[in-house]
């Protein structure tokens, strides 16, 4: 386990995962999401929201807890290899870069269609190719600075794209009409499950934002504060958001595709544009936060063995795995330009759930065991409860997954172990 991590600079401190969560998290959904629970769940989407920040905190102190005991590249994958063995562990690894990539890769097509609503000349696939191939080279030269410089682009840019978050939560209130807040009568509308399932994903992040781990300057204390400071933030957010929304636009929100925005229009109409403008920050944010943390996984990949050893490898001077950074960012921007949003958002989501309850499972066998690689961890009182919950929430989700999706799941396992087992027969590769 510390093979993988020889030569990564431990840099990022707790305003910097901090920011990275938020960042990783605070991505496409919350400008679209307001207006699908209000679709589904009526006056009661608040409530629903609220539902999801618990289960999510819960997710969260699953994985503060192993990301503290085993803070390794790759995240997941590292603290899953340790406790139940290397197949888990790169299943694991590979569901979590497989679920990244696709979000990847569906951001910056929502990146993409916002820049067209900005701009309608840019809606032609030319326009559309070369705004994601440049996007895409910016990414590359941000992280070969090195990941303390990457990490203050990440704080810069979250700093940026939350500002017009933070008017809809000063202005957005004055505009509130209290009647549309009031919560209906009992009882719940019958898609209010399915509403819950949609924010539990809204609220996702921590997964990839612990990629990282390896960079992660002295963890056992850094993990935790982060963690509970970034979700703080994105909970504040996200609730408030959808509060604002549903209090100003009324009946009026389901139908709306673009809420935030409208919201800033009852303003004027060059609120909307700003807010229009601060969508597409948002967007390009998550890819920045992305590039950060889940090359770490294809480069812990490579030092295990799994993917070719030049993966691995890293840039002199930086101590940055940038042929890692430059195949990921490729890839997405493959996918952004051939896919839409939606389409890759559904299957994204489907791995979580699978990596969730894993999350789980690995932190209560990792406090069973006593294991702490980088120093005594002083246990995370919640725990006992979190896991359970967490595990709860995610076969709730499971049990809503029709045949198709099942069926995709399968494929995917059968690939994923297929790929375990010809990088196991091949052996190491040399680097």
């Amino acid at each position: 386990m510390t093979n993988r991590d020889a030569g990564l600079v431990r840099g990022i401190g707790t305003w910097g995962l901090a920011a990275n969560l938020v960042n990783y998290t605070v991505g496409a959904s919350i400008f679209v999401v307001p207006a699908l629970a209000a679709g589904s769940a009526g006056g009661w989407a608040p409530v629903a929201l609220l539902v999801a920040a618990i289960a999510n905190a819960a997710i969260t102190i699953c994985y503060a807890e192993a990301g503290a005991r085993v803070p390794t590249s790759g995240g997941q994958a590292g603290f899953t290899t340790r406790v139940f063995g290397p197949f888990a562990g790169f299943v694991a690894g590979a569901l979590t870069y497989l679920a990244n990539v696709l979000a990847a890769g569906a951001i910056l097509a929502a990146a993409s269609d916002a820049l067209a609503a900005l701009l309608p000349w840019f809606g032609g696939t030319a326009p559309r190719a070369g705004f994601l191939i440049g996007w895409a080279l910016l990414l590359i030269l941000a992280n070969a600075r090195g990941v303390r410089g990457a990490t203050r682009v990440v704080q810069a840019v979250l700093a940026v794209k939350l500002l017009p978050l933070l008017l809809v939560l000063l202005l957005g209130p004055l505009l509130i009409d209290p009647g549309n807040l009031a919560l209906p009568m009992p009882p719940l509308p019958p898609r209010f499950g399915e509403t819950v399932l949609l924010a539990v994903f809204l609220f996702a992040g921590v997964h990839g934002a612990l990629l990282a781990g390896g960079e992660i300057r002295d963890p056992v204390r850094t993990v935790p504060r982060a963690l509970a400071l970034g979700l703080a933030i994105i909970t504040t957010i996200f609730i408030g958001a959808q509060l604002v929304a549903q209090g100003v636009l009324g009946p009026g929100l389901p139908a709306s595709t673009t809420p935030l925005a409208d919201v800033m229009a009852r303003l004027g109409p060059g609120w909307r544009t700003a807010m229009l403008a601060g969508t597409l920050v948002a967007m390009l944010g998550w890819t920045l936060s992305d590039a950060l943390s889940t090359p770490r996984l294809v480069f812990a990949f490579a030092r295990d063995g799994t993917l070719p050893a030049a993966l691995g490898r890293l840039e002199p001077g930086s101590q940055v795995p940038l042929r890692a950074v430059i195949v990921h960012v490729a890839i997405a921007a493959t996918l952004a330009i051939g896919g839409s949003f939606a389409a890759l958002a559904v299957v994204s989501s489907l791995l979580l759930v699978v990596l969730f309850i894993g999350a789980a499972l690995a932190a209560l066998e990792l406090r069973r065991r006593g294991i702490a690689e980088s120093g005594a961890v002083s246990p995370l009182p919640g725990l006992p409860l979190a896991a359970p919950l967490a595990i709860a929430v995610m076969l709730w989700v499971a049990s809503g997954v029709d045949r198709a999706a099942v069926l995709t799941m399968l494929v995917v396992l059968l690939a994923v172990t297929g790929w375990y087992g010809v990088a196991r027969w091949r052996g190491p590769q040399p680097r």
